[in-house]
This record gives structure tokens, C-alpha cells and sequence, in this order.
């Protein structure tokens, strides 16, 4: 847990710039980190759900392990990208 929020700690001031910059009144901006401040709560307490979802074997049977939190999360990570790349 510790490793992934070391690594994704400099997307916040990211994503606020670029919020502030897509802002174009007060009450826009105010909005925007609203946005930012959900999204980042709502990661906070889905992730760790989808990790243990994943790796729960009565659940997924053969199909869960270890390594399958990750490869989930890189898929999620991997359509972030896409997201981004293509809607910014």
C-alpha cells in the first residue's frame, strides 16, 4: 500500500494545475477540486476492495493469486493513460 501511494504522490498537484487551468470562473475552480477531492477519497477505498476481491480465492477460485491485484491494477492504470492521452 505504501509502495502505491509513494508512486502516484505527484499526481495530485497534476491533476489541480490542470484543473485550475481548465477553470475558468471561481466557482468552476472551486468545483474542480471538489472533483479532485472525490476521486482521490473514492480511490482510497476502492482499490484496497478490488485488491481483496481479486486475490480472494472462494470468490475467483484458480483464477486469484497474488499477482492478480496487480495485474488488475495495472490495467486500471494502463486505462487511465488512455483516458488521459486521448481526452486531454
Amino acid at each position: 500500500m505504501w509502495l502505491v501511494h509513494g508512486c502516484t504522490a505527484g499526481v495530485q498537484p497534476i491533476a489541480a494545475a490542470a484543473m485550475i487551468d481548465f477553470a475558468k470562473t471561481h466557482h468552476d475552480r472551486s468545483r474542480c477540486f471538489g472533483f479532485i477531492a472525490v476521486g482521490m477519497c473514492l480511490g482510497l477505498v476502492v482499490y484496497p476492495m478490488i485488491a481483496g476481491l481479486s486475490s480472494d480465492q472462494d470468490l475467483l477460485g484458480g483464477l486469484a493469486s497474488s499477482q492478480f491485484p496487480f495485474l488488475i491494477g495495472g490495467l486500471l492504470c494502463f486505462v487511465e493513460l488512455m483516458l488521459v492521452f486521448f481526452g486531454f
